[in-house]
């Protein structure tokens, strides 16, 4: 994705605003902490190319709204389990954990793309409504591009945000990141970044705002 943004802005002599979600892990020598400083260093060499306006954020334990017990949140593990006498697992008693609450991440993300319009690739579950809202709170456009007839659809008569686009979803990465592209120029919407908040998404917002530039 780096090349690709290297490619394009040298291409186009657009210059792309890039907020990396990192993590304090990629201090340490494991797998993911070495994934997470290797997509440090390829952004890194965009912005010192001027190639790219680049901001890292290394995340530590992010607790709040919408985390999940077992899965991407110690704190929700933690309540979760002592609320019903489940065992809890801590691996070093000594170790202080540094802690972020999500609506904090996101205000700081908001702020840096603030009145910008952000194309959300997937619209995700239901849940993820409340993201949406607060996203426009904070002053984003919110263009949202998911299947025809999915739940979020009413969210443009509702006010939460500011577009809908059907773009049907095939499995194919490079097929529905087209679709999205396309629905897009539809609509003559040029957004100034893409996101999304639904795992099976994360390839086809990466390859449209690649494409974007």
């Amino acid at each position: 994705l780096a090349q690709a943004v290297r490619t394009r802005s040298a291409t186009t002599g657009q210059l792309p605003g890039i907020v990396f979600a990192s993590s304090t892990q990629a201090t340490r020598d494991n797998d993911y902490g070495k994934s997470k400083r290797l997509g440090e260093d390829a952004l890194r060499s965009l912005a010192l190319e001027k190639l790219a306006s680049v901001h890292l954020f290394r995340l530590p334990n992010v607790f709040g709204k919408w985390c999940r017990p077992n899965y991407n949140s110690a704190v929700a593990t933690f309540c979760h389990n002592t609320a019903r006498d489940l065992p809890i697992q801590i691996n070093d008693p000594s170790a202080a954990l540094t802690l972020v609450y999500v609506d904090d991440v996101v205000r700081h993300f908001i702020q840096l793309m603030d009145g910008a319009t952000v194309a959300v690739v997937g619209a995700g579950y239901e849940g993820k409504r409340r993201a949406y809202t607060r996203m426009t709170e904070l002053g984003a456009r919110v263009v949202l591009l998911d299947e025809p007839g999915h739940w979020a659809e009413s969210l443009v008569s509702e006010g939460v945000v500011q577009a809908w686009l059907p773009a049907p979803v095939s499995g194919d990465v490079d097929r529905d990141a087209r679709t999205a592209l396309d629905a897009l120029d539809r609509a003559e919407v040029r957004p100034d970044g893409v996101l999304t908040f639904w795992e099976d998404s994360v390839c086809v917002a990466a390859r449209v705002a690649a494409a974007l530039g």
